[in-house]
């Protein structure tokens, strides 16, 4: 903090003396003939500088934030016409103290440095309010992304804690329903379900994870959902391309495959599931396809959140970095979904 406030001091020190310099090199001369103890530049300048410095700091941190923000508009505008006229008597105050011999006193010479005066007046205020106006915009816009990031944070986080009951929820009345059964596939569906809870607790609090960890994962969630199937179900899970050095949001892909196993699984009609992930230099993409049986529609057997839920984590997670397509051609279903760029 100490040293932000060394170097804005700094900078704001040298600008006013690039703008004095410069200001000094080209402001007309008095007379090319003048002697010392007269500097040969205007000398009316040593009074104006300090001056309209002041005015600057006056406008940028006390008359816009203080007065013209809380809207005295005349307050604003009376202390602006009593900084001009205070501004406009330098040349003639500058006069009395350092007087010219009256034969190089050019002509008009106080209405000339009158008129330069105010010319750097008007520069000055144009810096001063747009100075401020640029930090405020900075500020409301800093702000504005602070909100939105607490705000897409909070919503990600209830996005997440919505997965996990979903899937907990639909995995323990699968595995009720092998218990009633008094399969022996019930003990193997439980060290399953601690297997895949155990990454879901690791891992669900990261932006991301190796795209290895979540293939696993959903070989687990298929081979789970492959316990309670009958030979009249045939799930096809394949990957193509190399996992290495790929990195994707964790269970970003488990609602597609949970909605492919809600719709396209029927205990008296042979059916068929695709889910494929392909992988390529700076994309993913992933695939499923499966039937959709009316009776599986009609039973509401989901609360419906799956898949909006996974449409709103793609926008705050990929945002303009991914391409999904939701079909429905017959009685088939299509989940195409690309993943490109930085987190690929």
């Amino acid at each position: 903090m100490v040293w932000l406030r060394i170097y804005t001091f700094v900078l704001h020190l040298a600008s006013w003396l690039a703008f004095f310099i410069l200001v000094v090199m080209i402001a007309p001369r008095p007379h090319v003939q003048i002697f010392l103890p007269h500097p040969p530049f205007p000398p009316f300048l040593f009074l104006l500088f300090p001056a309209l410095a002041s005015f600057y700091y006056l406008n940028s941190l006390l008359l816009i934030p203080k007065v013209l923000a809380r809207q005295h508009l005349g307050t604003y505008l009376g202390s602006l016409l009593t900084s001009t006229l205070l501004i406009l008597l330098i040349p003639q105050l500058s006069e009395q103290l350092f007087p010219h011999p009256d034969h190089f006193r050019p002509p008009h010479l106080v209405s000339i440095n009158i008129l330069i005066s105010f010319s750097l007046f008007l520069i000055v205020l144009i810096a001063s309010t747009g100075n401020n106006i640029v930090q405020n915009w900075f500020s409301a816009e800093s702000q504005k992304r602070a909100i939105e990031f607490q705000k897409t944070a909070a919503e990600l986080s209830f996005l997440k804690s919505q997965i996990n009951p979903h899937f907990l929820f639909n995995t323990l009345n699968n595995i009720y329903t092998l218990s009633i059964l008094k399969s022996d596939k019930a003990s193997d569906s439980i060290l399953k379900l601690a297997g895949m809870m155990r990454y879901v607790l690791s891992e669900v609090g990261e932006k991301s994870v190796q795209l290895e960890q979540e293939i696993d994962y959903l070989q687990q969630f298929i081979d789970l959902q492959k316990i309670r199937l009958t030979e009249l179900v045939t799930v096809d899970f394949q990957v193509f391309g190399s996992t290495a050095n790929k990195e994707v949001a964790p269970l970003l892909f488990l609602p597609f495959v949970e909605n492919a196993f809600k719709y396209g699984v029927s205990t008296h009609t042979q059916s068929t599931i695709k889910i494929s992930l392909t992988l390529k230099p700076g994309s993913i993409i992933f695939q499923t396809e499966n039937q959709i049986f009316e009776e599986k529609l009609s039973k509401e057997l989901s609360t419906g959140t799956g898949l909006v839920n996974a449409r709103r984590r793609l926008e705050i997670l990929y945002p303009e970095r991914h391409w999904l397509r939701i079909e429905t051609i017959g009685n088939t279903f299509y989940m195409d979904l690309t993943l490109t760029e930085e987190r690929c």
